[in-house]
């Protein structure tokens, strides 16, 4: 038996049902906005919550810091070395244009970590030291010998870690410190003869102009 032809029908054909609205509206032009970029929007706190987001629970974050320049904020975070353990680092993020971009990015020398949530005892705070247009901010980490602290500065331009000079301790990390206003100060056992009979010395740091560093007051 030979085949039927397949027959077409010139009834019209029904339009398609229209997708759900999502509530957005796109430009004139029949075009659609691209999604926003994470760490994008008018307001800068919630922003900021999802750039600080994919460093996990061990992060610190100094919340939004409103300057004269826009607003600022520090993550503290900690990377893997190669050997055992962890470096703490520091990010620093400028809200411009209605994001935050990452502007720096410091690596602290002396170790520790940043303890993750709901630790409280590692946070990033806003402190005045230098004399900057822009806020410094305290950066706490845990350390073998007790609580850490490091400045992180934008004095001269670029944002940095801040040398401490004339004490016990080098380097960009003091240990048991206690700040005060435009000082700071760190409380060091000696371990002399060892540290379970060292004797605590304190010294008292402030901002100088002249060298940029934490130096040693007399």
């Amino acid at each position: 038996m030979a085949p039927v032809p397949a027959t077409t029908s010139t009834a019209p054909v029904p339009p398609s049902p229209a997708p759900p609205s999502t509530g957005a509206v796109g430009p004139p032009g029949g075009t659609t906005a691209a999604p926003a970029a994470p760490g994008t929007g008018t307001d800068p706190a919630p922003a900021l919550e999802v750039v600080v987001r994919p460093y996990g629970p061990a992060h610190a974050s100094s919340g939004v810091v409103d300057t004269a320049a826009g607003a600022v904020a520090a993550v503290s975070y900690n990377v893997a070395t190669p050997a055992a353990g962890t470096n703490p680092h520091v990010a620093v993020y400028s809200f411009t244009s209605g994001a935050w971009s990452k502007v720096a990015d410091i690596t602290l020398d002396v170790g520790g970590q940043v303890l993750p949530a709901p630790s409280t005892e590692t946070p990033v705070t806003v402190v005045h030291l230098t004399g900057s247009v822009s806020p410094d901010f305290a950066v706490t980490v845990n350390y073998n010998d007790g609580p850490a602290a490091a400045i992180i500065s934008q004095v001269g331009g670029t944002w940095h870690a801040l040398t401490f000079s004339g004490g016990h301790h080098g380097g960009d990390e003091i240990v048991n410190p206690t700040f005060a206003a435009g000082s700071v100060s760190e409380r060091f056992n000696t371990c002399t003869p060892d540290c379970a009979a060292g004797t605590f010395v304190t010294t008292t740091y402030r901002y100088s102009a002249g060298t940029g560093q934490m130096a040693a007051t007399p």
